[in-house]
């Protein structure tokens, strides 16, 4: 292809240009203006002023497209150069050009006539004859449209058409971008207010969650609500009891509302809008009540055009309703009823918590109520007191006009006014009105005979009435004569049983009571119906301890006396004074024999003889039938009763008669009957007094028996003890043996009683000891096994022969004897011997006596063993004296021989020393060195022998009486002690420390010379005894009344057997002869007694290879 343009096509090319160049001058000039990215209002308003300017139509609009909307709008329209408002059209509208050039993306021009107009719409201008509409296309979605339009006829050319439609594929792109730019500003500013709206409604929801006061609830809910949503008026409604009550409203500009509470509660309680949101629990939005057909005008309510009603729910539950209203038409939208819905929901929660919380105070108060009244019911029982406090607590809680509690008299068939109380203003009223009838129901007389009170009685359920809703003549008469406007009836039950009515009223308004007041006044009348009963429970109470008291005084007078025949006079005295009955009778009976024996009897008059003397065990009176069954026999009409069909019975005119059986345990001891010559019918009172008698009664006899069986133990054990003293305080055997056969006799009033003792061999029984038979048979011997006291030692068992006369088989040593008991006496579960008493009579003997022979056995056996003991004691007593005066003469010769040789010894040893002496200082001439190391040794071992004897004679010398006694600072003593022993240990590669707290003083009372030969004595064995390179501790610690010195070493240390020993004189712990430490033994000996003359203590503690602890008190100055 060639690179020239021929001539032709060159003038082609330039005609092009020269024909596009007004049109893109035109296209600049118009969207020039315009390109820079503003909002999209602003540049809609630049387009028209350069379209006008520009094409300079008479007639013109520019629209754009809303598919969401499916509308088209117009922004901008000029009718023969006005400006108008045009109204959308919608987006398929077949009568609108601007919506056929929208659907078909293709622009249109006029031609030579109407004829090819593609609408019908453009009938309204067929006076203009001239028109072009191109819409505006952009990525082929349009965007909006341009329609131009002169009344002049083919005043557009396609020239025209062309730039027209260039203009608008640039304005496309512009308002596609301005739109754009328009939608992101929106966004974020939508999303500016709403993160500010949420963080409002957050604040607001914790706003309305902090408190608990349902007022205060609900009004921070309506100050909050502002925020969150523009209105006019905004009220709240609680849904309560099936009702709509008036919470709070609130206008924006503080303008009072055109309805009262009362009115706004009766408009909307059964409104059908508001019926609707009560069946779907959901918000009814009336966008224009102008167009809205469900909307019902009222008065007040003529501004308003939007309204909206939020339900407040809680799990479903409508708690109340916010109504919102508006002047403006459609107010509320979507995200304004999201938001008021999320902020109702939350406050809906928050006044049910206020609720319960209000609720929850209310039963807390109500509790509070209730225990008052409970706490004075329960510390008071004056049936008075206690219903004056209920009645005036529930004027108190209730806030009631008038309260009555009106009692049920049994015995008069009447309720009882018992308490009353009015309203404190009520009360002020009565003072200032004197002689004026009292209030309330306490004006009525026989309220009982009232249909309403009977019906009380029978339903026992709770009744009111109020005069706006009485429906009976009755009814109303019963608030007439009460001066009441209402009145709620409650019944005071116990036990299923109507105690009395609770009267609450009300003297100005009508009152429907809620299920508060109605549990308060049920809980309250239960309490006063309890109240009540325990009143009567206390005076019969009372009345009972009345006759209590005189029981009591009479129980104290049958324990007072503890003769029986004392005893049985006070019981027959005490029937009397319980009854006025004829007379009362006692026998008492002995299971054993069945025999009955004559108790007591008293009259009225005064006597104490008895109707019967002696009364048969088989017969078939009364008393015989009351010992028989064991239980009381009531007879009221004794005359018709069998057991007094005899002559001699109708001789005593019994009338009535009572009795009851003394029974202690399962033994029945007795009988006590009373009798009444008059006609009488014994009450239950009566008769549990009596029986309560005759318990009381048994008891006391009982005791009776009791005291004068332990009389008898007493005086019995007395003479035990007695005879124990006598016995026990003798160690002589045959003294022993003789003085107890002695007081067993006395005491056991026996006719004889012996004591035998087995022989060594253990084949015999010796006669030790007797009293009561002839002295002939003092130590006479008896075979075991041909004597009753040889079977007892066989046995160990007593034998107790009751009558030797029934006995065949007895061997008689004395004719006399009718009883013989026979105990054994045993040592050591071994029998040694018997003691024996018998009797001149049979059956002489009581278990009681056969115990108190077991046990002076006992005593005489441990005696005895005493005694026998005592002798062998003697024996050993006199050898060991013998021994010991030996031994301690022993030990004085030992002490003297070791003084003795100790000062023997050292009068030769201070010869030896002396010569020794001079030998080595050259004063006999001169020495070798060999001479000189021999005697070197001669005098060193010279020296031990007389340390030896200065130890053994210090060992002697050493007491208390002998120490030189000064205050001294113990600290400093172990001080230089230590520093006097630091050279030597030094040079035996030891160490030596003080541990001592440089506060403390020690201060002690001791004989310093005596103690520092302790200290050397101690610190020289440490060191002999430890190794190279060990330490010797010298520790001091001050309590506060002792002061405590421990010297420890590292050494070889000792076993616990040794060092238990380690303070004997002369003991080594290495006795051996090849022991490895020198010593003589005596140096631990002499700090022991040191130490023990100075009131200390010292002690050693060791172990194997690890050293020894030498610790020592001393009392602390």
């Amino acid at each position: 292809m060639s690179n020239h343009t021929s001539q032709p096509d060159l003038l082609q090319n330039m005609q092009t240009d020269n024909h596009r160049a007004p049109i893109l001058e035109t296209v600049y000039q118009i969207t020039e203006p315009v390109r820079a990215l503003r909002p999209l209002d602003e540049t809609l308003a630049e387009i028209d002023r350069q379209i006008r300017n520009v094409f300079q139509p008479a007639t013109y609009f520019l629209a754009l497209v809303k598919p969401r909307l499916e509308q088209i709008v117009f922004p901008y329209a000029l009718v023969e150069n006005e400006t108008v408002y045009r109204a959308p059209v919608p987006l398929h509208d077949d009568l609108s050009l601007a919506a056929w050039a929208a659907a078909n993306k293709v622009p249109f021009a006029t031609g030579e006539g109407p004829e090819n107009y593609p609408v019908a719409g453009l009938a309204p201008f067929n006076q203009m004859s001239s028109v072009m509409c191109v819409p505006l296309v952009t990525e082929n979605t349009v965007v909006g449209v341009i329609c131009v339009q002169r009344e002049e006829s083919g005043a557009y050319s396609p020239v025209d058409l062309e730039t027209l439609t260039a203009v608008a594929d640039h304005l496309a792109v512009i308002i596609q971008n301005a739109t754009l730019f328009t939608t992101t500003q929106e966004m974020l500013e939508q999303g500016t207010t709403d993160y500010q709206t949420a963080v409002a409604l957050r604040q607001a929801i914790a706003d309305i969650g902090a408190s608990l006061e349902k007022e205060t609830v609900i009004q921070k809910f309506l100050h909050t609500l502002p925020k969150v949503v523009d209105y006019e008026n905004a009220y709240v409604l609680l849904w309560w009891q099936d009702k709509l009550q008036y919470a709070a409203g609130h206008n924006v500009t503080d303008r009072p509302s055109p309805l009262a509470p009362q009115e706004m509660e009766s408009l909307w309680q059964q409104h059908p809008l508001i019926q609707a949101l009560r069946e779907t629990r959901t918000a009814v939005y009336v966008a224009d009540t102008r167009e809205d057909e469900r909307w019902q005008p009222f008065a007040g309510g003529e501004s308003i055009r939007s309204w909206l009603a939020m339900p407040l729910l809680v799990d479903d539950d409508l708690t109340g309703i916010l109504l919102v209203d508006s002047r403006q038409p459609n107010a509320f939208d979507r995200r304004v009823e999201w938001l008021v819905e999320t902020l109702a929901g939350h406050t809906a929660v928050a006044i049910r918590n206020a609720l319960l919380y209000e609720n929850a105070e209310q039963q807390l108060a109500e509790l509070a109520t209730l225990y008052q009244a409970s706490a004075t019911m329960t510390a008071n029982l004056d049936q008075d007191f206690v219903l004056q406090t209920v009645v005036s607590e529930m004027v108190r809680a209730l806030q009631v006009d008038s309260c009555t509690i009106f009692v049920w008299d049994k015995d008069q068939q009447t309720l009882i006014p018992a308490a009353h109380q009015s309203h404190s203003y009520w009360q002020q009223e009565m003072a200032a009105k004197k002689g004026t009838k009292p209030l309330g129901l306490r004006r009525l007389e026989h309220l009982e005979q009232h249909p309403m009170v009977r019906r009380i009685f029978h339903t026992r359920k709770i009744e009111s009435l109020r005069t706006d809703q009485t429906q009976t003549p009755e009814e109303q008469e019963l608030l007439a004569s009460a001066g009441l406007k209402s009145v709620m009836l409650v019944p005071l039950v116990r036990r299923e049983e109507v105690l009395g009515i609770l009267a609450l009223g009300e003297i100005l308004e009508p009152r429907s009571y809620g299920r508060r007041a109605l549990r308060l006044a049920q809980n309250l009348a239960g309490q006063a119906a309890v109240a009540i009963e325990h009143a009567d429970l206390f005076s019969q109470a009372r009345r009972r301890i009345e006759e209590l008291s005189t029981f009591h005084d009479i129980v104290l007078q049958l324990n007072t006396p503890l003769q029986l025949k004392n005893v049985l006079d006070e019981i027959t005295q005490a029937a009397l004074k319980l009854l006025p009955a004829t007379n009362s009778h006692i026998f008492l009976y002995d299971e054993e024999t069945a025999q009955f024996t004559f108790g007591s009897a008293l009259w009225q008059d005064g006597r104490r003889e008895p109707a019967v003397k002696s009364l048969r065990p088989s017969g078939k009176g009364i008393t015989a039938t009351i010992v028989k069954q064991a239980k009381p026999v009531v007879i009221n009409d004794a005359p018709n009763h069998p057991f007094y069909q005899s002559k001699t019975a109708r001789q005593w005119h019994v009338s009535a008669i009572a009795g009851f059986p003394l029974k202690y345990g399962d033994h029945v001891i007795g009988a006590f009957t009373i009798a009444f010559k008059q006609p009488h019918t014994f009450s239950e009172d009566e008769l549990l007094l009596l029986n309560l008698l005759a318990e009381q009664a048994a008891v006391a006899v009982r005791n009776a028996e009791l005291f004068a069986d332990s009389q008898r133990r007493l005086q019995d054990m007395s003479a035990l003890v007695d005879m124990a003293k006598q016995v026990t305080g003798n160690l002589k055997l045959q003294d022993v043996l003789q003085t107890t056969v002695q007081i067993l006799r006395g005491l056991m009033k026996a006719r004889a009683s012996t004591i035998t003792m087995l022989t060594d061999q253990g084949d015999e029984l010796v006669v030790k000891a007797a009293v009561g038979v002839d002295a002939a048979y003092m130590n006479a011997r008896m075979k075991l096994e041909e004597t009753i006291s040889g079977q007892v030692v066989q046995s160990s068992d007593l034998i107790y022969i009751r009558d030797t006369y029934s006995d065949p088989a007895f061997l008689f040593f004395d004719e006399r004897v009718r009883s013989l008991l026979v105990v054994p006496l045993i040592v050591r579960d071994e029998a040694i011997g018997t003691l024996t008493i018998d009797s001149d009579q049979p059956n002489a003997f009581s278990e009681s006596d056969m115990q108190l022979m077991t046990i002076a056995a006992a005593q005489v056996g441990v005696a005895l063993q005493n005694a026998r003991l005592f002798e062998k004691l003697e024996a050993r007593a006199e050898e060991l004296a013998l021994a010991y005066e030996e031994i301690k003469e022993s030990d004085r010769l030992k002490d003297e021989l070791v003084q003795n040789v100790s000062h023997e010894l050292r009068t030769p040893l201070t010869f030896v020393k002396g010569y020794v002496d001079l030998l080595m200082d050259g004063g006999l001439g001169l020495l070798t060195a060999e001479q000189q190391e021999y005697l070197q040794i001669v005098s060193d071992k010279t020296d031990e022998i007389t340390r030896i004897i200065e130890d053994i004679i210090t060992l002697q010398r050493i007491d208390a009486e002998n120490l030189v006694l000064e205050p001294v600072a113990m600290a400093e003593l172990l001080q230089t002690a230590v520093t006097n022993h630091r050279l030597v240990a030094n040079d035996r590669g030891l160490s030596i420390v003080a541990d001592i707290p440089a506060d403390t003083a020690g201060m002690v009372m001791i004989d310093k010379a005596r103690m520092n030969q302790v200290l050397d004595n101690l610190i020289g064995n440490a060191m002999k005894f430890s190794p190279n390179g060990g330490t010797i501790t010298v520790t001091m610690r001050e309590q506060e009344d002792e002061v405590g010195v421990i010297i420890a070493d590292e050494g070889i240390g000792m076993t616990k057997e040794k060092y238990k020993r380690v303070f004997e004189r002369f003991y080594q712990i290495d006795g051996s002869a090849r022991r490895r430490f020198g010593g003589t033994g005596i140096g631990l000996a002499i700090v022991k007694r040191i130490i023990d003359a100075h009131n200390g203590e010292i002690w050693v503690e060791s172990k194997i290879n690890e050293g020894s602890s030498f610790t020592i008190i001393l009392p602390k100055l």
